[in-house]
């Protein structure tokens, strides 16, 4: 679980979203079909923040 929340804080970090107080969270990766031009990737990251009780969301769209 650690390993997650450090890649998590890494990528969040490097767009300057840091999430300092995650607990657990999860990965999803999907693709969008769209024609023309043609497919993208969808990354979504949730985690959840234990002191303001809610969970944190960012998806990128490659």
């Amino acid at each position: 679980q650690q390993s997650y929340v450090s890649s998590l804080n890494s990528i969040r970090t490097a767009i300057s979203t840091p999430l300092e107080h995650i607990s657990q969270g999860a990965t999803s990766v999907s693709v969008i079909n769209h024609t023309p031009p043609g497919s993208y990737i969808s990354v979504g990251i949730r985690g959840l923040d234990v002191y303001q009780a809610h969970f944190d969301h960012l998806r990128l769209i490659i």
